[in-house]
């Protein structure tokens, strides 16, 4: 048989080892019964936080309760259930200290001694049933210890044969609960500390995310939900889930629970999502209480790294509506130079080419080659003009006007192209509309640009819906196609001078550029939303016309 200080020594280095609770006081209680040749026993802990009762027997069977435990005097919780029983009553006096030296079995204040547990009468109920009956076992040896942390606990020792312990047995068992308070208390130390480096690894680790530039929001959250069950208790059986936004993330091998707890997470006081931990343990199903702060840690830092990145993503809009503010303005004045260049030489071209139309006989190959150039004269000046009204050089005739009747006057001039690329033109106008004060000319080029490319983005055919609304003081218009849609990196760059999708010769990509100067020209504002394959909706509003 081995020493006592031998297993002792034993006990001390499983508690070294930071082994989770259960798995401690299962290595223990494997231990103590071999070593003491006992049938079973409990270990009760009124531990401050999470008091509790650890039954086991020499077969394995264990059981672990944490719950419904009574209060003493000072509202502090003593692992004992319901008094409805003697042993109960038995172990609720020792945790407080409640001792009566007239009993037959009572030999120190730290011990309790049972030899004949089915006949002796002195510690019987109500009902008169004795503490054999009650726990099956014929000796009982009930020791309390506390540990180094001045948490009080109870060891019961149990044998089904009859005068089982010695006093001799009753002496050494108190030196052991000593020790196994000190281990109990450095066990829990230990698993403490190692939890608390996983917490503050994982803290650690998305602190350093948050000094990441170069990352998304999408590989963020990703990598956020991986590392989270690596900080919990069990990470082999804990799992994530983070729900920011309408997106959804999960770590891997994500299953539920109904052993769950979860988190919101805000943008300062506005809720955008929530983080939810799954453990998949049925051992042990329960989180430790550091956990649960462990998470709301893990919570608040996702909030922060979401508002910086929010902070960075506002950050390079801006920048971004400067660099295009100032290449606008830059083209604007080369667009206006360059069309004051080309005018006269137009002028003069159209002038003296419907002079010569007045001569030549118009079934001559001459008069129809002189019609070509004329029409191509005339297409060179409307690219002036497009460009003259883009650099806001022509004059504005700003009058009120009725939204509603532009749009019916604009679709006039694109009948024939809507009829002949099989377009299904859908109109909403909501009636008795406000008036907006505007250039008549060129809202009508607005409406007209924007149905254009709506129609050239549905290549095969499809709808076209123009809708108009009032809300809030602004009139708004909105016009929405069913085509190829666009993509991202396309949507930064539609509204930049020259820029087209089209192939060389088919545009001059200053369709969107001219909608878009019109706009700031009348104080309104343009949003456009697109999806690939979904098609994309234009929505321009312009304040209302006050009234004198």
């Amino acid at each position: 048989m081995r020493s006592a200080n031998e297993m002792s020594r034993q006990i001390l280095q499983l508690a070294q080892q930071g082994h989770p609770r259960r798995s401690f006081l299962e290595k223990i209680s494997g231990i103590i019964l071999d070593f003491l040749a006992c049938d079973a026993l409990d270990i009760r802990l009124a531990d401050t936080v999470l008091p509790y009762i650890w039954q086991y027997d020499k077969a394995g069977i264990q059981v672990f309760n944490d719950s419904s435990f009574i209060q003493d005097a000072d509202n502090s919780l003593i692992p004992c259930q319901s008094l409805v029983n003697t042993e109960e009553n038995l172990c609720a006096d020792l945790f407080q200290q409640r001792y009566n030296p007239e009993l037959k079995f009572y030999y120190q204040k730290r011990s309790i001694l049972v030899e004949d547990a089915f006949t002796e009468s002195h510690y019987h109920n109500d009902e008169g049933m004795s503490l054999g009956i009650l726990t099956g076992y014929a000796s009982l040896l009930y020791i309390s210890f506390v540990t180094s942390r001045n948490i009080n606990g109870l060891l019961i020792l149990k044998k089904k044969e009859k005068h089982f312990f010695t006093r001799d047995d009753e002496i050494f068992c108190e030196n052991l609960a000593t020790a196994l308070g000190i281990a109990i208390a450095f066990q829990r130390s230990q698993y403490a500390l190692r939890e608390r480096v996983k917490e503050l690894t994982c803290l650690h680790s998305m602190n350093k995310l948050l000094q990441e530039n170069d990352l998304e929001l999408l590989e963020i959250a990703q990598r956020l939900v991986n590392m989270v069950p690596d900080s919990f208790q069990y990470p082999e059986h804990t799992c994530c889930r983070l729900f920011l936004e309408d997106m959804k993330f999960a770590s891997a091998s994500f299953k539920t629970s109904a052993s769950k707890m979860k988190h919101g997470i805000y943008n300062e006081r506005d809720k955008i999502g929530e983080i939810e931990v799954f453990l998949n343990n049925a051992h042990d199903p329960e989180f430790l209480p550091e956990e649960y702060d462990l998470l709301e840690s893990i919570a608040s830092t996702t909030g922060a790294i979401y508002r910086k990145l929010k902070h960075e993503e506002e950050k390079s809009v801006m920048r971004e509506q400067l660099r295009h503010a100032d290449r606008l303005a830059t083209i604007g004045q080369l667009a206006a130079g360059i069309a004051h260049e080309l005018n006269e030489p137009l002028a003069n071209i159209l002038g003296y080419g419907e002079l010569m139309q007045q001569e030549l006989d118009k079934s001559s190959l001459a008069a129809a080659d002189l019609e070509k150039i004329i029409n191509s004269s005339l297409h060179a000046r409307d690219v002036v003009r497009k460009l003259l009204l883009f650099a806001r050089q022509m004059p504005t005739n700003l009058n009120a006007v009725n939204l509603n009747e532009l749009v019916l006057e604009s679709l006039q001039f694109l009948d024939n192209r809507i009829l002949k690329n099989k377009i299904e033109l859908q109109l909403q106008l909501v009636e008795d509309i406000a008036e907006i004060t505007a250039d008549a000319s060129q809202i009508k080029q607005l409406i007209i640009n924007l149905v254009v490319n709506a129609q050239q983005a549905m290549p095969s055919g499809g709808r076209i819906r123009i809708t108009t609304l009032e809300s809030a003081g602004e009139i708004i218009l909105k016009v929405k196609d069913n085509g190829i849609g666009m993509s991202k990196k396309i949507l930064k760059k539609i509204f930049l001078p020259f820029f087209t999708t089209k192939q060389a010769g088919e545009g001059t990509g200053l369709g969107l550029s001219v909608v878009y100067g019109i706009v700031n020209a009348h104080a309104g504002s343009i949003k456009v939303d697109s999806e690939l394959e979904k098609g994309s909706e234009f929505t321009v509003a312009f304040p209302v016309r006050l009234k004198n």
